[in-house]
């Protein structure tokens, strides 16, 4: 029986989503929480730079091919507390 994801925790959800924002170069709330980063917008040198902010942020490195399979906000939330990652202060 196939158990569905806990959600990500709030915290890592919105640095995730503010790692796409700078990324992105866009505003924050322009950020879907669904939609998969090429989809976004995003491409492959930016989502390796997505890697790079993350990684920065967390402490946390995280493969792009990682993040490819964790296309969304919410995945890539879930991944990072997978690998307890936490945000820096």
């Amino acid at each position: 029986m196939n158990h569905p994801d806990p959600a990500p925790r709030p915290e890592l959800v919105t640095l995730v989503r503010q790692a796409w924002a700078e990324v992105l170069d866009t505003d924050e709330d322009a950020v879907p929480l669904e939609t998969g980063f090429f989809e976004a917008g995003g491409n492959s040198m930016l989502l390796v730079l997505l890697g790079d902010v993350l990684g920065d942020t967390t402490g946390t490195s995280l493969d792009p091919v990682e993040l490819f399979q964790h296309s969304t906000v919410r995945a890539q939330a879930g991944l990072l507390a997978e690998v307890g990652a936490r945000p820096h202060a």
